[in-house]
Parts: structure tokens; sequence; C-alpha cells
């Protein structure tokens, strides 16, 4: 859980939640189907993807995604894997997240990777839908208790067209990230994103503001609802000067994105 480490109660209670994943969703993997036949080579990519199951089948939480990426298997590979198959993959899947495990590219397991593994094929049943919204409900409150990430140097504002300044980030919003990952396995944004808006700490307001000005993902796809401009039109009454430009630049992003969401 590097990087959600606001609140040693909400931690514990996120890797709680994260393990009663493994009694919701399959405890057997399901069979795949393969092809009738294969290639040498792809025999030997599926006897690897095999091992590397078969070394962590008893935990897990600590079997390692991208090795099993990297294997290339297509007796087993995630693109065309049934949905009953992947499904037990999904503890693994949210564990690899958590942990900020190695990924493709520079940046390590997170909401991209998800949903490259997982695109369309995440067909849950009712008690594991339940059960992720549950998680995403603790893993929220854990990121909203985080104080904001920055990198080394401190933030830079820069003016804005109309004259109202923000702070740039140096790293993406951590809460966002959360919405970008239960969207990745098809969990509904929209109790998650009035969670957040209903939040009253001041903390949670400052992630919101920084969520919607956040210049590393478009966050309209996730904040683009009437709790979120709610709370921030409240805040605004609350606020003076430029911190009330800020959430007045904040509120009219929000609402003019609800506005194209529903255009579209």
């Amino acid at each position: 859980m590097r990087g959600i480490e606001g609140d040693p109660a909400l931690e514990h209670e996120l890797r709680a939640a994260l393990e009663r994943l493994l009694h919701v969703f399959p405890e057997h993997l399901a069979r795949p189907q393969p092809p009738v036949a294969f290639e040498a080579a792809e025999l030997v990519q599926n006897a690897r993807f095999d091992a590397i199951l078969a070394a962590h089948r008893k935990d897990r939480l600590t079997l390692p995604i991208q090795a099993l990426r990297s294997a290339g298997a297509p007796y087993h590979g995630f693109e065309r894997m049934r949905p009953r198959r992947l499904a037990w993959f999904v503890p693994s899947l949210l564990a690899s997240w958590l942990d900020r495990a190695p990924a493709a590219g520079d940046e390590p397991f997170g909401a991209s990777d998800l949903d490259a593994l997982v695109g369309e094929g995440g067909e849950w049943t009712d008690e594991e839908h339940a059960a992720l919204g549950a998680f995403f409900e603790v893993a929220l409150d854990a990121a909203l208790a985080t104080p904001l990430r920055r990198a080394h140097a401190p933030a830079q504002a820069r003016p804005l067209e109309d004259g109202v300044r923000v702070w740039s980030l140096h790293s993406p919003s951590l809460p966002l990230e959360i919405l970008r990952v239960a969207n990745a396995l098809h969990v509904p944004l929209d109790a998650l994103a009035a969670r957040w808006a209903l939040d009253p700490s001041p903390l949670a307001l400052d992630h919101l503001l920084e969520a919607v000005f956040d210049t590393t993902v478009a966050s309209k796809h996730y904040l683009s609802h009437e709790a979120v401009a709610d709370r921030l039109d409240e805040a605004f009454f609350a606020a003076t000067g430029e911190h009330q430009e800020r959430l007045a630049k904040a509120e009219a992003t929000v609402r003019r994105n609800i506005t194209r969401r529903q255009d579209d």
C-alpha cells in the first residue's frame, strides 16, 4: 500500500478489505479453454505461466502479475481469458496495484494496466460487485486521509487564461487513481464520487481541487457529478481570496463537464 499512508487504522482496514476479496472471488482457478494445438514455443510459454501460478497458488496476493504478462502464454493470456477465470485473478491484480508492483513501463502497476488486462471481460457476481464496492470505499477513505503527494520541489503556481492560478501537480491525484482503478474493474463511480464529495474534511476538499486540476488524467470522466459541484460551491462561500477563486474555477469546470457528459 505504498503511497496510501495517512491513517494507520485505515491502512489496516484496507489490507483487511483486500484479504476479504479472497473469500468472495473464486477460490479455485477455472480451467482455460485452449485451442486445438500449440507450437513448441507456445508450449514453453504455457509451462512458464503454469510454473509462476504454481509457486504462488497458496497466496494469490503475492502473485507477480507482470511476470505472467511477460510470459505471454497463449494458453493462459489475459487478453482472451474467460470471465470466471479472470475473476480468480482480481485480488492479485488489486494487490499488485496497492503494492505498486512493477509494470510494463517505467510507472508502477496501476489503472492503465488494469484497464488493459480486464477490458470488457470483467463480469462479476452480485456478491463480487458488493465486495469490490466495499473495498473501494475503504481505499478512497484511506486515500482522502493521505497528505497531498508532492515531488521534492514545492508546487509551482501557473496562471490560467482567466487569471485564476492553480498549483501544478508533481504527481497524479491519489483519490482520482482510486476512481480510475474502480472504473477499470467495472465498479460504478457515482457512489464513490458522492462519498468523496460528502467527506467534510479540509484534506478531502484539497484532494478534490487537486483532482479537478490534475494535468495527468482527464478527470471529467470521473468527477462529473452534481455532488462534487455542490461541494465546491459550498466551500466557495466559506473561502476567501485566491482559494475562493480556485474553488469557483473548479466548480465551473465540473459543471461544464457534467453538461458535456449529459450531451454525449
